[in-house]
């Protein structure tokens, strides 16, 4: 739940903003992020921005 909060990180060198930079840059442009984990398999995330017209 805390993986698009600022400055959260599982590495020790970084800074943990990436994520938290793309979720603002998307709901900016009114679109959504949103992620799925399968254990020992990966992670998937999927960003949706709508069309503009």
């Amino acid at each position: 739940t805390k993986i698009f909060e600022p400055k959260f990180t599982t590495k020790s060198s970084g800074m943990g903003l990436g994520l938290a930079m793309v979720k603002q840059i998307v709901e900016n442009f009114k679109g959504t992020i949103t992620m799925t984990t399968e254990i020992n398999i990966g992670t998937e995330f999927t960003v949706q921005i709508p069309r503009s017209r």
